[in-house]
């Protein structure tokens, strides 16, 4: 029995696929570790856990330089990274993504845009043209366990219906 392989859904990432915001998240995270704490930012960490929830890196910052934490205190590095970030980013998305949203749109195809990133930083970064030919978005903290699970994939198809 044959396979129908048509697609019905496209689903996309948001950093480095959308918009490239690796170079102007990690001047962030450098910043606010270099100016609050007493260890030395070390960049692969980030580079490592790129794409999960933005929590889970700063848990990774803390462990890897073997520093205790409280969930209190990641939080406030969070927000304040995430501040820095939407303060001096550059990032822009890339033109090509208008194109096969389009394309997408034109073939009927439903559209998510899965990411381990907060709200404010996709608002911030994507035009409401771009947001708002996305038929679901997840976010970090729509889902109990972000990426590398693949739980945020999962919860954008089954909203997709697929």
């Amino acid at each position: 029995m044959p396979m129908d392989l048509r697609f019905k859904t496209v689903l996309f990432d948001f950093d480095g696929v959308m918009v490239e915001t690796l170079p102007y998240h990690l001047p962030a995270w450098r910043q606010v570790i270099e100016s609050r704490f007493d260890f030395a930012f070390n960049p692969m960490t980030i580079k490592l856990n790129e794409g999960r929830p933005v929590l889970g890196i700063a848990r990774a910052v803390f462990e890897e330089a073997g520093r205790q934490y409280s969930e209190a205190l990641l939080l406030d590095v969070v927000e304040q990274k995430n501040a820095i970030f939407r303060a001096t980013h550059k990032a822009a998305p890339y033109p090509e993504n208008y194109e096969i949203m389009r394309i997408a749109k034109k073939r009927g195809l439903g559209t998510g845009l899965v990411t381990g990133t907060k709200k404010e930083n996709v608002h911030a970064l994507l035009s409401a043209e771009l947001i708002d030919n996305f038929d679901v978005i997840i976010v970090d903290g729509d889902v109990e366990r972000g990426k590398p699970f693949p739980d945020p994939y999962l919860a954008a198809a089954k909203r997709l219906g697929v």
